[in-house]
């Protein structure tokens, strides 16, 4: 059976500046940063840190591989994630790698991205 590869338009708000092309089934996100001192001025504390970040990632997709998201039967009427969206991980999933940027990327599969942010 051959899998349509779905068309891979750029978002402009997003750009790979990673240099980390996925392949496979994977899908490189930008993790979003942890804040240590809210807009208040008031620090967080250690705790409070660890909790947020043992909860789950919150990132932004940067690349996606062009068979990724290409299941069979995807269900109707909703859309697969796509570069420049919003989405939630697993904590521990994937792979962190370093790109030639200086800035820390996931690499994980498809099926381990949970929910898209709207």
């Amino acid at each position: 059976m051959q899998r349509a590869v779905r068309d891979m338009k750029l978002n402009p708000a997003v750009i790979n500046l990673s240099g980390i092309r996925a392949t496979e089934f994977n899908v490189v996100v930008k993790p979003d940063n942890f804040e240590e001192v809210t807009k208040g001025g008031i620090v967080i504390p250690d705790m409070a840190r660890e909790r947020q970040a043992m909860a789950a990632v919150f990132g932004t997709i940067v690349h996606i591989s062009p068979v990724a998201f290409t299941y069979e039967r995807w269900p109707e009427g909703e859309q697969p994630p796509k570069v420049g969206d919003r989405v939630v991980l697993p904590r521990y999933c994937g792979m962190i790698v370093k790109g030639k940027d200086g800035i820390e990327y996931r690499v994980v599969k498809d099926k381990d991205i949970s929910a898209v942010l709207e």
